[in-house]
């Protein structure tokens, strides 16, 4: 119905029925219009309620309005900020992998409670992490993994602060403020008494330490006091950064976890890739292995583009020096005997073996380049290619005997 409701809206006559009367058509007014005939217009960002440069964006009902922003930010009109943690480290320390915890602490069970936790495969110069709260969390622990699996994990503790706000400081991550595991603390002859030792008594070890800052055993952290005459220590659990996720037996180190893609594979020897997924045993190598440096270095584009520049090339050769072959040997003269006849059967397989590498070749280049990143169909394309070009191989070396 034209000339009722204002522009936009949707008006139906004789909608409403007789008790209302009819001559009052029902509208569906556009957004931020209200009223009968959808001539009030109300917007509830107009007046910018968002703060700290938050952009606002009303939704259906007239009183409401959601507010987006930077991190550093929070509430409903993001009008509070966010406690950050900015700790320049100071590392000297080789490692593999490090992971980042961060703890409250339940001053009543005198458990650690993990608030977050990051993953990296070299401890970052900068941490910074923000959060919904009012003070930071009270420990922060770094760990981390040494490519020698007989080494000890090792433990940092970077920062123990209660009711803070906001830290910003310059960590050294060394000896210092390392935690030992309490067994490098006893003697050989001390093994079985540990296992039934309470935390109740590692009071003495601080005392006779005064080195010692903190130390930490199956199921304790222990931090001495600043005078050295007692321990403080808070359970601990080892296995929040553990996770299930890599192949081959590789070991699996879980950042966020709110992320489930966000973890980390420490690959056995002769096996790479993100998730183990590639070996190296029985001198068996495939495409993915050969190339996995270089596809995931800093200078990807330009591998991918010599990849594919390459490829072409290859093919384009092979293709001018096949044909030739193909139209020399197929003559009638030529098949008259088994030399003809051989290099007639291998100028196609020749063909057919590049034709399938170089598509392999491109494939691998588009797919780490992300311009083809389906999972379905990235899987099945691999396996299709890869047996072909592996059938087209051993065609040519059977060919060959």
């Amino acid at each position: 119905m034209n000339g009722f409701g204002a522009l936009r809206s949707l008006c139906k006559p004789n909608y409403r029925g007789l008790l209302v009367g009819n001559e009052l058509p029902d509208c569906i007014c556009s957004f931020n219009m209200f009223g009968e005939q959808c001539n009030i217009e109300y917007d509830r960002c107009s007046s910018n309620p968002c703060q700290n440069n938050g952009s606002c964006y009303p939704v259906a009902r007239p009183d409401s309005f959601v507010c987006t922003c930077t991190e550093e930010y929070y509430g409903h009109c993001w009008e509070l900020e966010k406690p950050d943690i900015n700790l320049y480290i100071n590392r000297s320390v080789n490692h593999i992998a490090a992971v980042i915890q961060y703890f409250d602490i339940d001053f009543i069970s005198l458990d650690l409670i993990l608030v977050h936790q990051q993953v990296y495969r070299i401890l970052p110069k900068l941490i910074e992490y923000r959060h919904k709260r009012k003070t930071i969390p009270e420990i922060i622990l770094v760990k981390l993994y040494s490519s020698q699996v007989e080494l000890p994990l090792q433990f940092y503790l970077i920062s123990v602060h209660i009711n803070v706000t906001s830290i910003y400081a310059t960590i050294q991550v060394n000896e210092k403020n390392r935690c030992i595991n309490i067994r490098t603390l006893m003697t050989d002859n001390s093994t079985q008494w540990i296992s039934n030792y309470s935390p109740i008594k590692y009071h003495h070890l601080c005392r006779n330490n005064t080195d010692l800052f903190c130390f930490q055993d199956d199921f304790y952290l222990c931090i001495c006091n600043e005078n050295h005459r007692g321990v403080e220590y808070f359970r601990y659990d080892s296995k929040h950064d553990q996770c299930s996720y890599c192949l081959a037996g590789g070991r699996c180190l879980k950042g966020d976890r709110d992320k489930p893609t966000d973890f980390l594979c420490l690959c056995p020897s002769c096996h790479s890739g993100a998730d183990c997924q590639f070996t190296s045993n029985s001198f068996a190598f495939t495409l993915d292995q050969l190339f996995f440096v270089d596809l995931t270095s800093i200078n990807l584009k330009r591998t991918v583009f010599l990849l594919i520049i390459i490829s072409v090339l290859l093919f384009a050769i092979a293709l001018l020096n096949n044909i030739c072959s193909f139209a020399k040997f197929r003559h009638q003269k030529c098949l008259c005997n088994g030399v003809g006849q051989y290099l007639f059967c291998m100028s196609i397989i020749n063909q057919i073996c590049i034709s399938f590498f170089v598509v392999r070749l491109i494939h691998l280049g588009l797919t780490v380049y992300g311009l083809h990143s389906h999972p379905m169909s990235d899987s099945i394309l691999r396996k299709v290619f890869g047996y072909s070009l592996k059938c087209s191989i051993r065609i040519k070396l059977i060919t060959n005997d």
